[in-house]
């Protein structure tokens, strides 16, 4: 099995969806999640405070404070 942070379920679900990565958006809610979503070459979008992030993170993953903000981005 593949475990969050490696992000071997998040290519499983593209590929069985037959959609690129760089095509895909992922919600998370954990650490793990947003490293195996940003490794994956996924868009994430996290609902972790920022200050929960590591700084190198920090760049990479869009915050969201709840998912009705998702609406602006597609």
């Amino acid at each position: 099995g593949s475990f969050k942070p490696e992000p071997g379920l998040f290519l499983h679900a593209a590929a069985g969806l037959g959609v690129a990565p760089a095509r895909c958006a992922v919600v998370e809610d954990s650490l793990p999640g947003v490293q195996a979503g940003l490794t994956a070459g996924m868009q994430v979008f996290t609902l972790l405070p920022r200050q929960q992030a590591p700084l190198a993170l920090q760049d990479r993953a869009i915050f969201i404070r709840e998912l009705a903000e998702l609406e602006r981005y597609f």
